[in-house]
């Protein structure tokens, strides 16, 4: 079989039923066989269509791409972080020592002190990122002084106002506390309840810097009772010894996953 010389043609003719036809690059040449010859080409037409599907196949894929990094990134992204500051914890607690006479109940005094305890303070916290602007927070907080240790883990809740870097916040937690105070012989636990104000600065999509005042309510108290002398007479005296107050000034860092 070999070329013919035949100029090339636009459309497809086949001239006999025993005829192939091959189309080289979309010209058509005329290619003799030993039972007949046939005419090859490829039509405008068929070059549109051509085209067309690869324009359709090449819009697929790009679909395909961006929902597969679309996926990809909502995969990735989460909002829960973990953060951890460090402060100054002030407790504030009071002793009172009330005696009652035993031969005269009705005889009765009191004296009462009040000590202010400040140290050292770390945090742990693990927290939840509803939105720009609601977040949940499960906290651990450990705190000592010269005389006193206090631990507390509880949850919270923050209010971030704004959308910016820049946002400051508001909010509330309640825990469980325990203080071992070796000055006033005091070892306890209860609940404790507070409020925090602060500000959060964005460094970027993960991190973020905060600073923030705490404010804290304890209900940690203990009590002993023993007989002994009151004013030259049998007394019982009682001992009491609790946790007002505790307020904290922190600075710290968290981390978005």
């Amino acid at each position: 079989m070999g070329l013919c010389p035949h100029e090339p043609i636009k459309y497809l003719m086949i001239l006999k039923k025993t005829e192939f036809f091959i189309a080289l690059g979309g010209v058509a040449r005329t290619f003799c066989h030993p039972n007949g010859r046939v005419r090859l080409g490829v039509s405008n037409q068929i070059k549109r269509k051509n085209m067309k599907n690869m324009k359709t196949v090449t819009l697929a894929m790009i679909v395909a791409l961006n929902a597969g990094l679309i996926a990809s990134q909502t995969q990735t992204d989460s909002n829960i972080y973990v953060g951890v500051d460090i402060g100054q914890t002030t407790v504030n607690s009071t002793t009172k020592l009330s005696s009652e006479l035993l031969v005269d109940p009705y005889t009765k005094g009191s004296i009462s002190s009040d000590t202010q305890e400040s140290g050292f303070s770390q945090t742990l916290k693990l927290g939840y990122m509803f939105n720009a602007n609601n977040r949940a927070i499960a906290f651990y907080q450990n705190s000592s002084a010269e005389d006193v240790k206090v631990s507390m883990y509880g949850v919270g809740y923050d209010y971030l106002i704004g959308e910016s870097s820049f946002q400051p916040f508001v909010g509330v937690f309640a825990g469980r506390s325990s203080v071992n105070d070796s000055k006033n012989d005091l070892d306890a636990s209860g609940m404790s309840y507070g409020v925090q104000a602060g500000v959060s600065y964005a460094l970027n999509t993960d991190i973020s810097l905060e600073a923030g005042y705490r404010f804290m309510k304890a209900n940690m108290e203990q009590s002993a009772s023993y007989n002994d002398t009151a004013y030259g007479y049998p007394a019982t005296l009682k001992e009491t010894a609790k946790v007002d107050t505790l307020t904290n000034m922190f600075v710290g860092v968290k981390y978005k996953f």
